[in-house]
């Protein structure tokens, strides 16, 4: 009698999810466990607060005196191809110069989601648990109800909450690449 191996991961691989054309209606599509998903186009409130977090860290890094860190919006970070998972951060800060049509884990200091009361729980652990098997160093999550930004830090594989900001306290976070400053409000445009 022989028993039937069951692959936990969908069929889709990095290269499936490269070669895609990109969906006519600005969805995100990401790689999760070779399960590709598809988010709906941001709004452009979620855009401008992406916007805003970028220039706060361009901002904080030439105050700091820092070269060769670049945070950019929406780049394809390839996090594992053997677990075929590869995501699109709202924001990443590189350590390489931007241009390549993806980026690997190395590459990347920080990640920055924004969700909103619409991301799903399993979206979201899904995607922490990714980012912490990549190794990289600082995780972000934006919600933007509030809004209330929470910054994690990896230690021994996993994230550990280092700092939560909420709406009216300006205050300085010191898990990212430099400490950063500021009030989660000033991210909402009006």
């Amino acid at each position: 009698v022989s028993a039937e191996v069951v692959n936990p991961m969908d069929p889709y691989t990095v290269e499936d999810w490269l070669a895609e054309d990109p969906p006519p209606d600005g969805s995100k599509r990401e790689l999760i466990l070779g399960k590709i998903r598809v988010s709906p186009f941001a709004s452009t409130g979620h855009n401008a607060i992406g916007d805003e977090l970028c220039a706060l860290f361009k901002s904080a890094l030439r105050l700091a005196g820092v070269r060769g860190r670049y945070p950019v919006t929406n780049v394809n970070l390839v996090l594992s191809a053997a677990r075929r998972t590869a995501v699109v951060p709202d924001l990443a800060i590189l350590n390489v110069r931007p241009g390549p049509l993806t980026v690997t884990p190395q590459q990347v200091e920080l990640v920055a989601e924004i969700w909103s009361p619409s991301n799903r729980n399993r979206d979201r652990s899904e995607k922490l648990d990714a980012y912490a098997q990549a190794g990289i160093r600082y995780f972000w999550v934006l919600e933007t109800a509030g809004p209330v930004v929470h910054a994690y830090e990896l230690r021994a594989g996993r994230y550990h909450l280092a700092t939560t900001l909420r709406d009216g306290t300006a205050a300085t976070i010191t898990a990212a690449p430099v400490p950063v400053t500021f009030d989660p409000a000033d991210l909402l445009v009006e």
